[in-house]
């Protein structure tokens, strides 16, 4: 079976192109944001829920991903995977007006 086969049946891409790619570089661009947010705030105690809830949230798609190996491989479209990513997106849009409505 040739890789193009896998690809074009399967639904299976380069990583490039990957569900699980698109995850892990937002998540990189979340913890930097986070950082520089964290090393702002005068007084963590105001925002901790907010911090927790984006911890518990970001647990849970990579819980997914991890009971779901085959997530991180799916194209970006109409399938399982882009729509956890989709959801993640929008539960981490409250929190971050909450962070900053409190902050």
């Amino acid at each position: 079976m040739s890789v193009e086969y896998f690809n074009r049946h399967i639904g299976y891409t380069d990583m490039a192109h990957s569900v699980g790619y698109v995850k892990d570089a937002l998540a990189v661009i979340g913890f930097i944001g986070a950082f520089i947010l964290v090393y702002g705030a005068t007084d963590l105690h105001k925002v901790k829920s907010v911090i927790l809830a984006s911890l518990l949230v970001a647990i849970i798609i990579d819980g997914m991903f991890t009971a779901c190996p085959g997530y991180h491989h799916r194209v970006l479209g109409h399938n399982a995977p882009t729509y956890l990513l989709g959801a993640t997106v929008a539960a981490f849009i409250p929190l971050l007006i909450r962070f900053f409505k409190t902050y």
